[in-house]
């Protein structure tokens, strides 16, 4: 018996079977969301999209075949079977999008009719994929004259391999765009390929092609089409300005080897220290490809200024070093560099260009605003003890990652933490942080502070520490299962005296959480006799339905 035959016969077994899936359920919980997107042997069979993804193929095909090929069933499953078929077809974007070959050939024999090739297929299916272009080839001729050109233009943006069997299999060829296409993505082998065998192309005059190989750093494709151009290189100032924003230095190189003239002003410089290109800022500078001379204090200050606010230290140094006339950098530079969280920035502006408060706009608020960045916080509130805490800082800090600012707020100054806390604690689910709380204040637990917690998904951990200390009152919050988008938590509800109602499966279906599905059919009735076809675009919605089918065809 060989071994595909072995693992076939193991997997009809019940007993193994269940075995083998016991076996990976941690690896598969750790991997899952909330458990939400966890599936028994049965539950796979009801989402055709999860049977490819796990390529399980034999089972995709076998409960096509058995279901909506061969539908025995009686009519009282009729909107299982129609779900099931519409699945299956929403199965084929999803085979297109892992270039599933042997799911998208048999969608293709089984719904021939159904399938909108020239709306479903994009470039990005086929452009690397040899073997789909190979099917596409053999089962859709439509789908080429339809497209024509495009195809083989749109596959220059990927492999060669594709572009040689468009070249030796179709007869539509391809048009300049596919040299354009191909210079964007740096594909020089193509360009040279079509150059040999697709004559009626004009390879050497596409100067948009130029431009774009240049503007995206493909160097050695700008190399190819410059020195075998026959008219002048032309890039207008916005293609420079997008090779400066880029950072590619090495065209910036190669334009000035090849003696092509062009200006590089104070947009560009500007533009280089925005996105942090020090190399390209140091080789303008120092080759006096600008001159310093031609940028005035005000400009070479918001160079200062946008170095500090993009978080380039290395940089700012660089630029603070090599103009000693410049006393301060503009006005609101330390609160946008604080307020995005620049440590080593805001510690250089306060080093060099003063402490005074008349040196910085917005100071009487600036704590307030970088209090999502606490080391900058307590660096800022350390060095300008004049400046005014908020009042509410301690409660911000009680959704902080830990107790670090709570504890250092608590050490340092006279605040304490209101009862808004606690909704902080919530949108953290720290436990370490509600165990501090409770520790270190005298704030009583808010009655309702169990159906706070139900949408956030560390949340289990809280409940159960609410529980120990006699703070888990259900009747509290009666809707906390409806809300709730974690099998742990409405399982623990369930067995601690929570309500529901038919919301609960609503929510359940809506997150297509297929566990708490189950969880909610098994162990509630607030769902039964309820319609849920608002949701009947999920995937979810008539998985029960589907799910005893599957069960009971044992497939």
């Amino acid at each position: 018996m060989d071994k595909i035959h072995s693992f076939n016969y193991i997997l009809k077994s019940v007993v193994l079977r269940t075995k083998i899936f016991q076996y990976i359920t941690d690896i598969h919980d750790q991997l899952a969301k909330n458990r939400s997107e966890r599936y028994d042997w049965y539950d796979l069979g009801c989402f055709p999209d999860q049977l490819i993804k796990f390529n399980y193929i034999q089972r995709y095909k076998e409960i096509f075949n058995t279901i909506i090929r061969d539908n025995s069933c009686n009519t009282l499953a009729n909107l299982t079977i129609s779900k099931f078929r519409e699945l299956y077809l929403e199965s084929f974007s999803f085979a297109l999008d892992i270039g599933n070959i042997e799911a998208i050939e048999f969608l293709n024999q089984t719904l021939p009719n159904e399938i909108d090739y020239s709306r479903l297929v994009r470039r990005e299916h086929y452009q690397s994929n040899l073997a789909l272009i190979e099917f596409l080839h053999q089962n859709v001729e439509s789908w080429f004259e339809k497209l024509g050109t495009k195809v083989m233009d749109d596959a220059a943006f990927g492999s060669l391999e594709v572009i040689k069997f468009l070249n030796f299999n179709r007869t539509e060829g391809c048009s300049t765009q596919a040299i354009t296409n191909a210079a964007t993505k740096g594909n020089l082998e193509i360009i040279k390929f079509i150059r040999d065998n697709q004559p009626t192309v004009q390879v050497f005059t596409n100067k948009i092609a130029v431009r774009f190989a240049a503007k995206n750093g493909h160097l050695e494709v700008l190399k190819f089409l410059i020195e075998n151009e026959s008219s002048a290189v032309d890039f207008s100032i916005s293609d420079i300005l997008e090779i400066v924003k880029g950072g590619h230095l090495p065209i910036i190189k190669y334009l000035l080897e090849i003696d092509y003239y062009f200006e590089i002003a104070n947009i560009e410089i500007k533009w280089a220290v925005n996105n942090g290109h020090f190399e390209m800022l140091q080789y303008f500078f120092e080759n006096n490809i600008i001159s310093q001379e031609n940028i005035n204090d005000q400009q070479y200050t918001i160079l200062i200024d946008n170095a500090a606010i993009n978080g380039n230290l290395e940089m700012l140094r660089y630029l603070h070093s090599n103009r000693s006339s410049i006393e301060s950098c503009s006005p609101n530079t330390l609160y946008s560099t604080a307020t995005r969280g620049h440590l080593e920035e805001v510690k250089f502006l306060l080093d060099n260009y003063g402490l005074r408060t008349s040196n910085f706009m917005y100071m009487d608020y600036i704590l307030h605003d970088v209090r999502s960045h606490f080391e900058v916080f307590r660096y800022i509130y350390e060095n300008r003890r004049d400046l005014l805490l908020p009042s509410n800082v301690m409660d911000y800090y009680a959704g902080y990652k830990d107790t670090t600012a709570l504890q250092w707020l608590k050490d340092n100054t006279s605040l304490r933490c209101s009862e808004r806390a606690y909704d902080n604690v919530v949108k953290s689910g720290n436990l370490q942080t509600l165990q501090w709380i409770r520790e270190n204040t005298t704030l009583p637990f808010p009655t309702d502070l169990l159906g706070r917690f139900i949408t956030y998904e560390r949340a289990m951990p809280i409940l159960q520490y609410l529980k120990d200390n006699d703070a888990l009152n259900a009747s509290n919050s009666p809707s906390a299962m409806d809300r709730s988008d974690n099998l742990e938590v409405t399982s623990f509800l369930h067995y601690n005296s929570g309500k529901c109602s038919s919301d609960a499966m609503f929510r359940a279906i809506s997150i297509e959480n297929i566990q708490m599905i189950k969880f909610l059919d098994q162990h509630r009735t607030e769902h039964i006799n309820y319609s849920y076809t608002k949701l009947k675009s999920k995937k979810s919605f008539n998985f029960l339905e589907r799910l005893k089918l599957i069960k009971h065809k044992k497939i």
